[in-house]
């Protein structure tokens, strides 16, 4: 009896010593965790294509690397160098774990070792997951939805179904179908939640925050940015903490809450800041020239956008100093500095893929003719507007479409060419309807109208202007409104 109650005390002992123990090295390797997942999110990646992270190939390099009591190449990890830990694997064979490191460093470099792990492994569906986040990440959206696509819905692995769902759910966005996006993407989260994925969780919720906020709930989108912000903050991760914040700067600033907005920009810069981010800062100050510009305080905007310029040029990032011409553009528009707005156009275009940026070329080719236009050159104006048509027509942009068609009948009404002029402006209005753009659909029938009163067709003008007034009315454009009821008066 007397050595039973010892073996159950020593038992007890060692149970509890084990238990210990294994909860230790639980908090070690999720410390490491933690440290390394900071290092490679706020160092190693990003770039134009921005972040890829995985939390199972972090696992499992933490794994081999633990394992194997690597202690040198995890210190290295931990300081943000890999070459240790890549070498390391390289000599171990450790294949998923090694294309996963590269992915850290760089994407694309990761491309071919998960083209080969899914050919040597066909029914892994992690790997198909991972190389599908490779190929979107690298631009290569069709590849990446082709390989997304063939994960099953069924799949054990359920990381690779939320790597699905996200994918579907920024393609379905990009298509404005923001309904089944937004179910996709709340399925990732809750997902990415259970895996405790908590960075993957944070970009979704930057997603849901996006598709919010285009959808106009913009509560809801508040609440899914400040999710973001707040895991990213928890992680420690400057960088994609101060992305939410900016994001919550530009939701604040398009509800004219400028002094919130303004909070919340000043924040990420301090971050990136901290953080010696360069291109982080530099899109934080464009945010906050948007926002001076919304304020119609443009040298202030001018300012931002020259510094912001600078930064990008000396990150050699050509689609960060394209943007940046682009808001001088409009700031020189505004002012009303043709020339200079001719030349920060095609500083723009020369910049700008036309293949990843037809919308801004689009623009930039649009504010190019309406600076001719406004300097008399007509010509020149109605030949970029001409190219703006076909280019936009087959692609289906009626936006572009319309704003063509809209100049376009400007040109030929100040050159009382009625018929076309009426015409033209009757395309614009058709583009307009079908895309809900009531207020620029009022714009024109105004137009429209004014046609109408020049050629002597008094009842059908004031027909038309009533309509102009209903759409600026049911899109709550008060001043349009009132320059509308001054031309109805004006026609008896």
């Amino acid at each position: 009896m007397k050595y039973s109650i010892y073996i159950i005390i020593f038992s007890a002992i060692g149970v509890s010593l084990f238990l210990w123990l294994s909860y230790f090295r639980r908090l070690k390797r999720d410390m490491l965790f933690k440290l390394a997942a900071r290092q490679l999110a706020a160092g190693l990646t990003g770039g134009e294509n921005g972040f890829f992270f995985s939390t199972p190939g972090l696992r499992e390099i933490l794994r081999r690397l633990m394992r194997q009591k690597n202690h040198r190449a995890i210190s290295q990890l931990l300081a943000g160098q890999t070459a240790a830990a890549e070498q390391f694997l390289k000599k171990k064979k450790a294949a998923y774990p090694l294309a996963a490191l590269k992915a850290f460093i760089s994407p694309c470099r990761a491309e071919k070792d998960f083209v080969r792990l899914c050919a040597d492994f066909p029914d892994n569906d992690l790997y198909r997951a991972e190389l599908a986040k490779v190929y979107f990440m690298g631009g290569q959206n069709g590849k990446a939805m082709e390989t997304a696509e063939r994960i099953s819905e069924k799949s054990g692995c359920r990381y690779a179904r939320a790597i699905k769902y996200y994918l579907q759910s920024l393609e379905t966005t990009q298509a404005g179908e923001m309904q089944e996006a937004s179910q996709y993407a709340s399925a990732a989260v809750k997902i990415f939640n259970r895996e405790k994925a908590f960075f993957e969780s944070g970009t979704v919720y930057l997603q849901l925050g996006t598709i919010y906020r285009v959808s106009a709930v913009s509560d809801v989108a508040q609440t899914m940015f400040e999710s973001a912000a707040e895991i990213f903050r928890k992680m420690k991760i400057p960088a994609a903490e101060a992305e939410a914040l900016g994001n919550l700067g530009m939701l604040t600033a398009a509800q004219n809450r400028f002094e919130e907005a303004e909070s919340y920009f000043e924040q990420a810069l301090k971050l990136n800041l901290e953080a010696n981010r360069k291109r982080g800062q530099a899109e934080i100050l464009n945010q906050q020239a948007l926002l001076e510009i919304m304020q119609q305080k443009h040298t202030a905007a001018r300012k931002l956008a020259q510094k912001a310029l600078k930064l990008h040029v000396q990150e050699k990032n050509c689609q960060g100093q394209a943007f940046c011409w682009d808001i001088l553009s409009y700031i020189n528009l505004a002012q009303k500095k043709y020339d200079d707005l001719l030349a920060s156009t095609s500083k723009a275009l020369q910049l700008y893929d036309p293949q990843k940026n037809l919308s801004a070329v689009l623009e930039m080719t649009y504010m190019q003719a309406s600076a001719h236009f406004a300097k008399g050159d007509s010509n020149k104006a109605e030949n970029l507007l001409r190219q703006i048509t076909r280019t936009a027509a087959e692609r289906d942009s009626c936006f572009h479409v319309a704003n063509a068609y809209n100049l376009l009948g400007l040109i030929f009404l100040q050159k009382k060419d009625f018929k076309r002029a009426k015409g033209l402006f009757q395309q614009a209005v058709s583009f307009e309807e079908r895309n809900d753009r009531l207020n620029c659909a009022a714009v024109d029938y105004a137009n429209i109208a004014l046609i109408e009163q020049k050629c002597g067709n008094l009842s059908q003008a004031r027909k038309t202007l009533q309509l102009a007034l209903d759409y600026a009315e049911s899109f709550g454009a008060g001043d349009l409104a009132a320059e509308i009821r001054k031309q109805l008066d004006s026609t008896g």
